[in-house]
């Protein structure tokens, strides 16, 4: 429910720092999938990382829930740090999870960047 309530708020704080002309209408919609999207996507992966180490052979030590939306993001956003490391079959997880993230991330920057400022 936690979560919810962070996406929730993060997602409001990032559709109202753009702002939108009424006619853009398409464009805001467009926004807000991509913002549920790339805000949803880390925390649905820590949850499958969170499921898959039930058996603690997903890390290489073990890792609290916590400790995977952590991972998550850091792999989502294609950082690596290092500090956790996927072993076994999670390896591949933790590829597809970074691929999908860079793809996501710059779909999100290239429509961000067409959009028009407003003249005032």
């Amino acid at each position: 429910m936690g979560i919810i309530v962070v996406w929730l708020g993060m997602k409001y704080a990032l559709t109202t720092a753009v702002s939108f002309s009424g006619a853009d209408r398409t464009v805001r919609t467009l926004v807000d999938i991509f913002l549920s999207v790339i805000l949803l996507l880390p925390l649905c992966f820590a949850n499958a990382f969170t499921l898959l180490d039930l058996s603690g052979a997903c890390f290489s030590e073990e890792v609290r829930p916590i400790e995977t939306i952590y991972f998550s993001v850091v792999t989502y956003t294609t950082l690596g740090y290092g500090d956790i490391t996927p072993v076994g079959p999670c390896r591949y997880f933790a590829a597809f999870e970074a691929l999908l993230g860079l793809f996501a991330l710059g779909l999100f920057v290239a429509t961000v960047s067409t959009l028009q400022p407003l003249e005032e």
